[in-house]
């Protein structure tokens, strides 16, 4: 009797061995296939903690990272933009500086040229990036310039008003240079608009606003319109006289330029931004190089390393199961 309580204990430490072993091979099966200790937390025992906060760290990278990317691009399309706008709007001012002083002046290719440009100069300042209107501030789901021909009619009147003698020209400049955001063809959202920033760290914001209806563009806009309608006067049918028209040119050539040189602050606003979010951007990769390695080194497992444990506990197991058959089978001849 005492022979058999013996034997039966014996086999229920087996099986329970047995159990323990299957347990232990299932868990490397699964570290060989996934390539990691453990499917949890609880499974890295003191390392625990320093991993949660590793993979929490990992996924705010990844999210500034993602804004860098995204104010990124934004900011070296406008900075594009604005360089086209001082390139193109150059161009028109170095035509109006060959002009003639004096005699009759053909104004048409001027006219023409500055027609091109001021659509270049409308277009980009409603470029799209993605579903993104980039010069719009905060309200960027619509174009700043949302009626970009408005200001052209308004011109028009104005420069048949001063050839016909109804306006003289320091009323013309004075017209011209005093029409209202929405006068000039604005959208509401961009004149009531806010800022734009990069978020690029817990404690770190890079502004990068420009807006289509700050005043350089305000100005620029409104000299090329007004140059592009602007006509040379006709002493047979015009009573405005002619010097007025080349107070009225350099007036514009004056203001047109202000804009250029204004834009400075912006190209100089950009380029800033780019910078300093670019090194937020390498200090973020070295610190996402560093704690990747922190994860690997926690939770990575040694190929082959495992694969000789899980071995070691096949044949283990295999000798258990040896070992738990011949028992049973005395077990089973003393009952016989």
């Amino acid at each position: 009797m005492d022979n058999s309580i013996s034997t039966y204990g014996f086999s229920l430490d087996m099986i329970s061995q047995n159990s323990r072993l299957q347990t232990q091979m299932a868990d490397l099966q699964k570290q060989i296939s996934s390539g990691v200790k453990s499917q949890d937390y609880k499974g890295y025992n003191i390392d625990s903690l320093r991993l949660q906060n590793a993979r929490i760290e990992l996924k705010s990278i990844e999210k500034y990272q993602y804004n860098i990317d995204t104010g990124g691009s934004k900011i070296r399309q406008m900075l594009i933009g604005v360089n086209e706008i001082e390139e193109q709007t150059d161009t028109v001012l170095d035509s109006i500086s060959l002009l003639p002083e004096e005699g009759d002046v053909d104004i048409s290719n001027l006219k023409k040229l500055t027609e091109n440009t001021l659509n270049i100069v409308k277009d980009i300042l409603n470029t799209k990036l993605g579903d993104d209107f980039i010069f719009s501030g905060s309200d960027i789901k619509k174009a700043p310039l949302e009626n970009p021909d408005s200001l052209i009619d308004r011109v028009e009147t104005q420069v048949d008003g001063w050839l016909d003698g109804s306006i003289d020209a320091d009323t013309f400049l004075n017209n011209v240079g005093g029409y209202t955001d929405s006068q000039i063809g604005y959208s509401i959202g961009v004149q009531s608009s806010s800022t734009v920033s990069v978020r690029a760290d817990d404690n770190f914001e890079v502004d990068y606003t420009v807006k289509a209806n700050d005043q350089a563009y305000r100005d620029i806009i409104m000299g090329l319109t007004a140059i592009s309608e602007i006509e040379f006067p006709d002493d047979t049918v015009d009573l405005a006289e002619r010097d007025d028209f080349y107070k009225i040119i350099n007036t514009l050539y004056d203001r047109v330029r202000g804009g250029i040189d204004a834009l400075r602050d912006d190209q100089i606003k950009l380029a800033s931004a780019e910078a300093a979010i670019g090194r937020k951007s390498e200090a973020h990769n070295d610190e996402q190089g560093f704690l990747v390695t922190t994860v690997e080194n926690i939770q990575s497992i040694d190929p082959a390393e495992t694969v000789v444990k899980f071995q070691s506990l096949q044949t283990s197991l295999e000798a258990a199961y040896q070992t738990t058959s011949i028992i049973s089978s005395l077990s089973l001849a003393r009952l016989l």
